[in-house]
């Protein structure tokens, strides 16, 4: 994925990208407007008038009004070259309640690994469009439920739920528009879940 934007601050970025290296937050992510940073390719850009926010887990959210955002494919497509498919696919991970649902999910999608999701306070956006194919695609969603956490929570009400889908960006959010796959666990579950969906790809 790439970023078109008019105006250019790399150094906040950089330096807010080396807070999220260091040992003691080794699983703290960056997202900009919603999409998490490991999906993004920030080099060579900056950005002005941004807003940004820490969580309690020290994730860091920046904001920045009128940033668009596209695909490396659909960058492609425009310099004439066929792309593989002609949508766009995100995987949404909806906030838990309190951060509390104690259920870490490991996603694959075709085979391939394509995230590790736990719950969070944050709505969490991933594009995934690189994963799908054209015709059926197989999901498969593992839930191991956390252990040796402190005050994990036994509430059905506490709920991890992720929605997979086809998708569009506009003014810097995602929207599914064709929910394909969603997947659900709640934190009065305690067994190991390994479920397989599948969706068709266009």
């Amino acid at each position: 994925m790439r970023i078109v934007h008019t105006a250019l601050v790399a150094l906040l970025l950089t330096g807010l990208c080396a807070l999220s290296s260091g040992p003691a937050h080794a699983e703290r992510k960056v997202y900009l407007n919603g999409v998490d940073l490991a999906d993004v390719d920030v080099r060579g850009h900056r950005f002005d008038g941004c807003e940004v926010r820490f969580d309690k887990a020290g994730n860091i959210y920046i904001t920045v009004k009128g940033l668009k955002i596209e695909t490396a494919a659909a960058s492609t497509n425009k310099n004439n070259s066929p792309a593989t498919l002609g949508k766009r696919y995100f995987m949404v991970v909806k906030p838990v309640r309190g951060g509390n649902a104690p259920y870490r999910v490991t996603v694959y999608l075709n085979g391939k690994l394509t995230r590790l999701v736990k719950g969070s306070n944050e709505m969490q956006v991933f594009e995934i469009t690189k994963y799908v194919r054209p015709g059926d695609n197989q999901v498969r969603m593992i839930a191991v439920r956390e252990l040796g956490k402190k005050a994990l929570s036994r509430s059905p009400k506490d709920v991890l739920e992720i929605v997979l889908g086809r998708g569009t960006i506009k003014n810097g959010a995602v929207i599914i528009q064709v929910p394909h796959v969603e997947y659900r666990r709640n934190a009065s579950e305690t067994k190991r879940f390994d479920e397989t969906f599948h969706f068709a790809g266009e």
